[in-house]
């Protein structure tokens, strides 16, 4: 599967496997991808934690904004951000 089928299927709402509760909001995913991007996300939802259990991660401290960016550049490869949030993205 490509990542363009991938995030097609993001996009549609299929067969989303886990949620990120960031600055209020919940974003739903594929755990698979998360895993697959992030370090962090990988320890949390495939290393044992209580949250591969839930496939529930809640991230405190970061704009919903900024994750949603993240998220976009997970399935898309690229995403924008508004310049004030360079900063809080790149961290």
């Amino acid at each position: 599967m490509t990542m363009a089928a991938m995030a097609q299927l993001w996009r549609e709402g299929v067969i989303l496997d886990c949620e990120v509760h960031v600055d209020g909001r919940c974003f739903e995913a594929h755990r698979l991808v998360l895993v697959a991007a992030s370090a962090y996300m990988k320890g949390a939802l495939a290393g044992g934690l209580a949250e591969s259990a839930t496939a529930t991660v809640t991230l405190d401290g970061m704009p919903a904004a900024v994750f949603e960016a993240l998220l976009a550049w997970c399935y898309d490869g690229h995403t924008t951000v508004e310049e004030a949030l360079l900063p809080e993205l790149l961290q």
